[in-house]
């Protein structure tokens, strides 16, 4: 190649410059996208997890109740407040309401389980009274 082709291909300095990064603002606004995203996926976290607890709760309640309703099954209708279980240690409190209905030996039961004052669980059920002598 001689001198001469290269006459042709002379280039000059262009104004037009290409840059290889990204710019301040370009990065701020990915930075606040980016800790909104986050912002919203950690408050639904934490929502799910009060959802975990309540649930967690109704089953040792409902789990609470069928234990009272097997204790007064076994021991009959008169001991049912004559519950073994402490279960003031877990939080709950419990409480047992035997009415009698219009129907000689048929008792009303229903169990109500609560934790700082709100009902969690109750059960209801009628039950017939049996002589355990």
């Amino acid at each position: 190649m001689n001198s001469q082709n290269f006459k042709y291909f002379n280039i000059q300095h262009s104004t037009f410059n290409i840059s290889s990064g990204f710019t301040l603002m370009e990065v701020l606004v990915s930075l606040a996208v980016l800790s909104i995203a986050l912002v919203a996926v950690f408050h639904s976290n934490i929502g799910l997890e009060n959802v975990t607890i309540t649930t967690e709760e109704e089953i040792k309640a409902s789990l609470l109740a069928q234990n009272i309703m097997a204790h007064i099954l076994a021991f009959g209708i008169d001991k049912y407040d004559q519950f073994p279980m402490e279960i003031e240690k877990q939080g709950f409190e419990y409480d047992v309401q035997v009415d009698a209905t219009d129907i000689e030996n048929l008792w009303r039961v229903k169990i109500i389980i609560s934790k700082d004052d709100v009902t969690i669980y109750q059960k209801s059920a009628l039950l017939e009274a049996r002589d355990n002598g």
